[in-house]
């Protein structure tokens, strides 16, 4: 695995990769339009493929249901019952970089369930994206993943739960998507979004 600084470095490229893919692609105003009025499955559909967009953009493959059939001998839509792995590019059997999990159900069990998933796969980096309705029930959620999930497992050494709210959706990307990375020394969540829109 990589160390936990180049690992970090990684994931901050691809959200900068994923910003991007939102504001270029074709699906942005689809997406834009499902998370409007807050349709869900329409919303983690198309989350899917610019999440497969971006990590192309990253020179990854992809394996992700309804959107890449993975790069493996075994092709499939999807591997390890997750929702999206990226795979460095090459030929043969080999670990995924990045394990992704779309969750669009409202309980928080679900949620931390799907962090839980992609915290497990032997990746560099786990991503979980989510939604909520308001700015509030973001904060609740944080800290329940880090109460929950984090602080009780062993965790890649990049993670990035980024939660969907309609809060601040007339600014949709950056006000729509909240962006979190895990801080290890710190034990908590922190946001990213001050260090990309910095970036960017």
């Amino acid at each position: 695995m990589t160390d936990r600084k180049t690992a970090g470095a990684t994931m901050e490229e691809w959200y900068g990769a994923f910003r991007a893919s939102l504001r270029t692609s074709a699906l942005a105003e689809q997406l834009r339009s499902a998370a409007d009025g807050a349709r869900l499955g329409p919303w983690t559909e198309l989350l899917t493929a610019v999440v497969v967009e971006a990590s192309s953009a990253m020179g990854w493959a992809c394996a992700a249901r309804r959107t890449a059939v993975g790069p493996l001998p075994v092709g499939r839509g999807e591997y390890l019952a997750i929702d999206a792995l990226a795979f460095k590019a090459g030929a043969g059997w080999r670990p995924p970089v990045a394990a992704f999990e779309l969750e669009n159900s409202q309980r928080d069990s679900y949620v931390a369930y799907a962090l839980w998933k992609a915290c497990t796969v032997r990746a560099d980096m786990a991503a979980m994206f989510c939604y909520r309705p308001t700015g509030e029930r973001v904060g609740e959620l944080t800290t329940l993943l880090q109460r929950d999930v984090l602080t009780r497992i062993p965790v890649p050494p990049t993670v990035l739960v980024v939660v969907g709210t309609r809060a601040d959706a007339n600014t949709f990307p950056d006000g729509y998507f909240r962006p979190f990375r895990w801080h290890a020394d710190k034990r908590s969540l922190v946001s990213l979004a001050s260090a990309q829109t910095a970036a960017l």
